[in-house]
């Protein structure tokens, strides 16, 4: 519970604390299952948020810590569900990720960790539309979850690929408000350019700037993979919005 309550305060430090707390948790109890799930989460906090020191290490150890989650927990949705998305963001290992959440959500389809989950997968794998459809049904089973803003953000991020800059735009709004992330400040600037809207894209630009003072077109941290195409179509927002080459 001090792991939980440490990672939902979405900084480096905190998240650093959270793995102490899971690891401790692990060492007093080798076989609980969840406790090596939501030390996987932690790595990929540090992967979207480019804490990251040493990449093959932390792969390796989430991928370690994943898969004895699995082992503990073949029957625990919520194991399920965290150890997959783990494998497939953080491990690389897709499908097998895909896998484990869908199973997740047969175990248990009202669980809104898993739908979270499978929303973000969707993301990773260009499938927009459907991770919209899955982070909206995640934010139905918990309308004031603590990784709401996070939901928020996913959908901003689909409807912007899906060309639907309006929606983007005011879902972006709606997780800078709860947790202001870069993510969502850039999808921000883009969708209000794209709308003609460059007051606001440049406010969005400037509040990037200050979370990321180095931040640059060429220097930018995506979280999930983008083909070309979607990644060529932020990049003109945000040069529209006034993000320096």
């Amino acid at each position: 519970m001090r792991g939980i309550a440490s990672a939902y305060q979405w900084t480096s430090e905190a998240t650093s604390e959270a793995l102490r707390h899971y690891y401790k948790a692990i060492e007093l109890d080798p076989k609980f299952a969840l406790a090596h799930a939501l030390a996987t989460t932690c790595y990929g906090l540090r992967k979207t948020n480019g804490w990251v020191t040493d990449s093959a290490s932390e792969i390796a150890e989430t991928k370690r810590l994943a898969e004895r989650a699995i082992q503990l927990g073949q029957d625990d949705a919520q194991v399920l569900c965290w150890s997959g998305m783990a494998l497939s963001y953080v491990g690389g290992e897709v499908d097998a990720g895909l896998a484990l959440i869908e199973r997740a959500l047969r175990l248990n389809p009202n669980l809104m960790d898993a739908w979270f989950s499978s929303g973000f997968i969707r993301l990773t794998l260009g499938d927009w539309s459907l991770a919209v459809e899955h982070f909206a049904h995640a934010m139905r089973l918990s309308p004031f979850d603590p990784l709401s803003a996070f939901m928020q953000q996913g959908t901003a991020i689909g409807y912007f690929y899906t060309g639907r800059y309006d929606e983007a735009a005011a879902w972006s709004a709606k997780s800078i408000a709860g947790n202001p992330n870069p993510s969502a400040l850039r999808v921000a600037a883009a969708s209000n350019a794209f709308l003609g809207r460059q007051e606001q894209a440049q406010r969005a630009i400037v509040r990037l700037r200050e979370l990321e003072p180095a931040v640059r077109i060429a220097t930018i941290n995506y979280p999930v993979p983008l083909r070309p195409s979607d990644r060529a179509r932020l990049e003109e927002g945000l040069r529209k919005a006034g993000l320096p080459e």
